[in-house]
């Protein structure tokens, strides 16, 4: 017991801190994707995949415009609240957080003012759908409380109060939300009501995230001298700004141009096979939480030995729960797309599609956080403007051609191109890379496992039958982790999968 207990504290302050909050995190992930996915299921069987394609092309609209209402600021406050906090600059950190609250506050009400009050021509002239109008409207009030939401949670993160983000994003609205959606389609509310709901969690998230932020900064906000970096901040956030929206629209161009040359229900329809895709980049998003900040105190201090064993202990554990995830969603994808209602069993092609974009993302790790937060911000800028270009043109051409399967394979190569560009320029940066030896564990296991159960399916089993699905997932888990095992562990990873049991039994 001894033994096990001082190689756990040879894991290291970072690997520590992460796995501190891992039981939290991913609760958190797992709790959000479960109610997303709750949430889609109801809307869609009540909606259909008409009524669905209009609802899921208005939010797309709002979140583009919330990426230019927060003025690149979201990443900003990671890294400066991060920063000027492990210095203990609190004067700085202070005019920080004012600083980001307020350009943001102003900005989302103009923008919020913008749709508005063009929703009616987006809706008659560029998407030819009346009803679109009415729930840009309403959605439009959502913009100012929704930015500066993410804003707070930002500065949040920054310090590190990991659990407030979480509690916040991954569990209390995404729960309220599941509550609301159901009891507005109970009683008869749809397009409208579900877009009403939309406003009210907006309101819900910036009261929880304002609570959180007098709660953790009240030292810092009172009784202390405020001093704002305006031209720091500015010459940070403002190529993040555009970055921001230029992988906005790579992530979004599919949507808003299917909504141009296609009919709502087959936006619907990729809307639905779009929900699924979140689970494959889960454990990413957990664990980018805690090490976004860290990337930035590491670098600060310059502790380049630390930050590189870290970006490829971190990418090891996301692969190893990133591939079976990926594995178990394309073998079962028409299952998984039929609990949205029958009619959404046409998008199981384009769901594989677009959890395979996911998947290059995960693999790749946390690539673009290692470009900002160690001030590359501008390399972002460059990357994410070429990209967007090309994927704009992707959707262009394959879309009218191949209608959501054009879409989602403009998905995957824009994806792909994008990432592939990062690593590249981590390497020539910072002179690092992700991988290890250790990364192919998890590969071969993986596919040796999905060959095992494509193999049983092969010969005769019974796709459809719920008994049959259920065990499947049971022997692919089983066999990967028989593989993970007797492909040995590092020891490194069984001391982080000791104390993650821990914490999670915790959680």
């Amino acid at each position: 017991m001894q033994q096990n207990i001082n190689s756990t504290a040879n894991l290291g302050p970072e690997t520590t801190a992460i796995i501190k909050n891992a039981g939290i995190n991913i609760v958190g992930q797992l709790f959000f994707v479960a109610a997303q996915f709750m949430v889609s299921i109801i809307i869609t069987r009540a909606m259909g995949p008409e009524l669905y394609g209009i609802y899921v092309l208005a939010i797309t609209i709002i979140s583009l415009l919330g990426i230019v209402a927060l003025c690149g600021m979201e990443n900003t406050m990671v890294k400066f609240v991060a920063q000027f906090k492990g210095q203990n600059d609190t004067p700085r950190l202070k005019g920080t957080i004012f600083w980001g609250i307020g350009l943001v506050s102003v900005v989302s009400v103009l923008l919020g003012i913008v749709l508005y009050c063009t929703s009616g021509l987006l809706a008659n002239k560029v998407f030819h759908e009346i009803r679109l109008q009415f729930v840009l409207r309403i959605v439009a009030i959502a913009l100012p409380f929704s930015s500066i939401t993410l804003v707070l949670v930002a500065a949040l993160q920054g310090a590190k109060f990991i659990t407030y983000k979480v509690l916040i994003q991954r569990i209390f609205v995404p729960a309220i939300r599941v509550v609301c959606v159901a009891l507005a389609i109970y009683l008869g509310y749809r397009l409208i009501g579900l877009s009403w709901v939309y406003v009210f969690m907006a309101v819900i998230g910036s009261l929880l995230a304002g609570y959180y932020m007098l709660k953790s900064f009240r030292g810092v906000l009172k009784n202390q001298p405020l001093l704002v970096e305006k031209k720091q901040l500015l010459r940070f956030s403002t190529p993040l700004l555009f970055s921001s929206v230029f992988n906005r629209i790579i992530s979004s161009a599919d949507m808003i141009l299917m909504g141009y040359f296609l009919p709502s229900a087959m936006v619907g329809i990729y809307g639905a096979a779009n929900r699924i895709k979140p689970i494959i980049s889960m454990p990413l998003n957990a664990v980018n939480i805690t090490f976004a900040p860290m990337i930035s105190d590491l670098s600060a201090k310059n502790k380049r030995e630390k930050l590189e064993h870290q970006f490829k202990t971190t990418n090891r554990h996301v692969l190893t729960v990133s591939l079976p995830l990926f594995a178990l969603l394309a073998i079962f994808s028409r299952q998984i797309m039929g609990v949205f209602g029958t009619k959404f069993v046409y998008g199981a092609e384009a769901m594989m599609l677009l959890c395979a974009g996911q998947l290059i993302n995960a693999v790749s790790g946390s690539v673009g956080y290692m470009l900002m937060m160690t001030g590359r911000a501008m390399a972002n800028l460059i990357n994410s403007g070429f990209l967007c270009t090309v994927n704009i043109l992707l959707n262009l051409y394959l879309i009218p051609k191949y209608g959501i399967l054009g879409a989602a394979w403009a998905n995957v190569i824009a994806i792909s191109a994008i990432q592939l560009l990062r690593l590249a320029e981590v390497w020539y940066f910072l002179k690092m890379h992700p991988y290890s030896w250790n990364s192919l564990k998890p590969i071969l296991s993986s596919v040796l496992s999905a060959a095992l159960v494509l193999l049983l399916f092969y010969m005769g089993l019974d796709k459809n039958n719920f008994f049959v699905v259920f065990a499947m997932i049971t022997i692919y888990l089983t066999a990967y982790l028989t593989l993970l095992w007797a492909f040995r562990l590092s020891q490194e990873d069984r001391m982080v999968l000791e104390k993650l049991k821990a914490k999670l039994c915790k959680s």
